[in-house]
């Protein structure tokens, strides 16, 4: 028996139009960055390149130079596999357990293979929840661009925990507050900032607001 094919509909509407817009937000240089970190990171490619490729210099300008698309790089993380592959080389021991054998309709295990990396990002790395995504944004394509921007997220992260690492975007910032003396602090009791103004030499010359008009003035 041929497998069904699961038919969504496209959306009209608002639903159509936060859609195009999730599209045209969708980066095709940050995920071939994000694309070629992860990779350098786990030492695998993401997925199999062409088979008219023969040598490493091939390779890297194919790697290099090929975004996968939206679709293209959801279907290789699809599967949650190298998602999780991935995290357990950031985090050893991450994600002690997940599903490496898959057929194609295993959509549950997919998912799961895709939160379990959600979760490990939360747990482990500290990552941000709203920083991350969603396992439809990846599994269903409704968000692709979220999908890149969490990969950035964990790569923060992994910044912290391997300096040596390639790194993927800007480091993230730190609160670094500063420490005063006591003599500092006493000292910031006694000023007054210029916002405060100065009631010196204030007096009430000239003011005509409230005054009684005559018709000599």
């Amino acid at each position: 028996m041929a497998s069904e094919k699961i038919n969504r509909p496209t959306g009209f509407g608002m639903t159509a139009e936060v859609k195009k817009r999730m599209d045209s937000k969708y980066d095709d240089q940050a995920e071939q960055n994000a694309r070629l970190w992860m990779e350098d990171v786990t030492g695998t490619l993401l997925c199999n390149p062409p088979d008219d490729i023969e040598t490493a210099e091939q390779l890297n300008e194919w790697r290099y130079n090929n975004p996968l698309g939206r679709d293209g790089m959801c279907a290789a993380l699809s599967d949650g596999r190298y998602l999780c592959m991935l995290m357990n080389t950031i985090y050893e021991g991450a994600i002690p357990k997940f599903n490496e054998i898959l057929k194609e309709k295993d959509a549950f295990r997919k998912r799961e293979n895709i939160e379990k990396f959600i979760l490990a990002g939360i747990d482990k790395l500290n990552c941000k929840k709203l920083d991350l995504f969603q396992v439809v944004d990846l599994y269903e394509k409704t968000n692709p661009g979220q999908v890149i921007n969490g990969i950035y997220a964990v790569s923060r992260k992994a910044a912290d925990l391997h300096p040596d690492w390639p790194v993927l975007g800007p480091k993230e910032s730190k609160y670094s507050p500063r420490i005063f003396s006591k003599e500092q602090l006493k000292e910031g009791l006694n000023f007054i900032p210029l916002q405060m103004g100065t009631n010196k030499c204030a007096s009430q010359a000239g003011m005509t607001f409230g005054k009684q008009r005559f018709i000599i003035d």
